[in-house]
């Protein structure tokens, strides 16, 4: 990746991730121009492609509560940047950092206990319904914005390329 693509996928995400912690939601407009942007850098008619599994597979995320419509769509762009692999391990060190600032606010919250065994319970739910409901969280308890989880995983990801010369 030149360094210029680099610098326009950082900057869309920290865009987004903003836009996701201020407003809620990442808007649709910026999404769009940095596809766009990514395309203009690199005419390769497979960028489309590199995208498009990242965007089926934010559809049973989606549903499932785990990720906004938004979310998908910055991943699905992180894609188009990266290539599906390294964007799926950007999902997954994104996965972990939002587990870690839940855990956190939670204990912050002196909530933490209450928070595992509501998740226990959800669990055995599931195992005794054999199929699959979205998990709910109370809207008191908030939600944490994944596009600043995801940034610090594109930002590994990025950092793991550079430093491993992969």
């Amino acid at each position: 990746m030149t360094d210029i693509r680099w610098a326009v996928l950082v900057t869309c995400a920290a865009l987004a991730a903003l836009w996701d912690w201020e407003l809620g939601r990442i808007p649709n407009r910026l999404l769009a121009v940095c596809f766009l942007l990514g395309f203009v850098l690199e005419p390769d008619p497979l960028y489309f492609l590199r995208g498009v599994p990242l965007i089926l597979l934010s559809f049973p995320l989606a549903g499932l509560g785990m990720l906004g419509a938004g979310d998908g769509k910055l991943l699905g762009v992180m894609g188009c940047y990266l290539g599906f692999f390294p964007a799926l391990q950007a999902l997954a060190v994104a996965g972990l950092l939002a587990v870690l600032a839940s855990l956190c606010i939670r204990r912050r919250r002196r909530a933490l206990f209450r928070r595992l065994s509501g998740l226990f319970h959800y669990l055995s739910l599931l195992w005794r319904q054999r199929s699959v409901v979205p998990y709910a969280l109370p809207e008191a308890e908030g939600r944490i914005p994944l596009a600043v989880p995801l940034l610090g995983g594109l930002l590994a990801v990025l950092f793991w390329k550079g430093a491993c010369g992969a």
